[in-house]
């Protein structure tokens, strides 16, 4: 079972906190490849600023904090699209290889991620030429996340090898990692209708999960009772 370690939080701009573990973000991945394929084919400079503030105000940043930053500042509507894609959008290049990472995953093709070279597999995917030989999978970790050794239990000598993100595109390669390795599925959360989100068959501690938060949760117990009155009755006796 691959074991992805706790304690990627990250600053938003609000002032509060975005915590991936916390707030059971098991489907990160499968919505950052939605977001990229709902963008409309053309693009502005000022989308492309949009698009990225936008996620970062939900999320936080996709990077170490300021790497990205610093470029996007100058992004504004005054260069053209293509110049601000290479310049300031590595969160869009990002964006794409994990959304081709879930399309060959959900085509039954993601040992490809592991097996083959990145350049044959993902013919537009970003990489680095010495690293070519290297599976996609195994770059994207080697890139944004580290290797820890840890407990699973406080009152336990063993030790077990974990992925640490150092990022959140290592929480969100760690969960494709894991897809690919583990054969993980996904099922709509009980208020899909209400949050967009799905949870995997096996979560990465190792539990099943019906509701991706206590307000599904609530909206779903609500629904059975309306469904079924006599449940509210009973529950009186």
């Amino acid at each position: 079972m691959i074991f992805i370690n706790r304690g990627l939080k990250q600053s938003l701009s609000d002032g509060k906190w975005f915590d991936p573990w916390i707030s059971q973000h098991w489907d990160l991945h499968r919505r950052v490849a939605e977001r990229y394929r709902n963008l409309p084919a053309h693009l502005t400079a000022n989308d492309i600023f949009f698009a990225v503030e936008n996620f970062k105000t939900l999320y936080g940043d996709l990077f170490i904090p300021g790497e990205v930053s610093r470029h996007l500042s100058r992004t504004g509507a005054e260069i053209p699209t293509l110049d601000a894609a290479v310049k300031g959008s590595k969160f869009l290049v990002e964006w794409r290889d994990i959304a081709e990472a879930i399309e060959l995953i959900e085509d039954g093709q993601g040992n490809f991620l592991l097996d083959k070279e990145a350049k044959e597999v993902m013919p537009s995917f970003s990489y680095n030429e010495d690293q070519v030989s290297n599976s996609v999978i195994s770059l994207k970790i080697q890139q944004y996340t580290s290797v820890e050794f840890v407990k699973r239990l406080q009152t336990s000598t063993n030790r077990t090898m974990a992925i640490r993100p150092t990022s959140l595109a290592g929480w969100i390669w760690s969960l494709i990692c894991r897809d690919v390795v583990e054969n993980i599925d996904y099922k709509d959360c009980s208020g899909f209708d209400m949050c967009g989100r799905e949870l995997p068959n096996l979560t990465p501690g190792g539990k099943m999960a019906l509701h991706c938060s206590g307000s599904c949760q609530k909206r779903a117990s609500r629904k059975k009772i309306l469904a079924n009155p006599n449940l509210l009755k009973n529950s009186f006796l």
